[in-house]
């Protein structure tokens, strides 16, 4: 009784494996999110982050490089400027696919516009 008490239940388990691999996974489709950015320069930034490598250029401020690319949980990221570079008003930062992947993406452009 025992034997066949384990061979039903292993026959059911089973069953249920393949079943359940043979249904359609539902996949739930992307949505494009807004990237929310802050400008910092290296001598006043704070806080826990990640960071992210393949930034580009800081296009018009006429700033050369972007000290490093962080972000936090979701499309949220933090921008650091060498220090004494002045980055006031919008500013555009050309993102990497790599980059925004990391952050969460897809997004409507790789272009996001970021102010201080």
């Amino acid at each position: 009784m025992t034997n066949f008490s384990s061979l039903l239940f292993l026959a059911i388990a089973a069953l249920l494996v393949v079943s359940t691999s043979t249904e359609a996974i539902p996949v739930k489709a992307s949505t494009a999110k807004s990237p929310v950015f802050s400008v910092y320069q290296k001598s006043n930034f704070k806080g826990q982050t990640k960071k992210i490598t393949g930034y580009s250029k800081c296009v018009n401020h006429g700033l050369k490089t972007i000290g490093s690319v962080h972000y936090g949980s979701g499309p949220k990221a933090n921008l650091k400027f060498y220090k004494g570079k002045n980055c006031s008003g919008p500013v555009t930062h050309h993102m990497s696919s790599e980059t925004w992947g990391q952050m969460g993406g897809p997004y409507p452009s790789q272009s996001v516009s970021v102010s201080k």
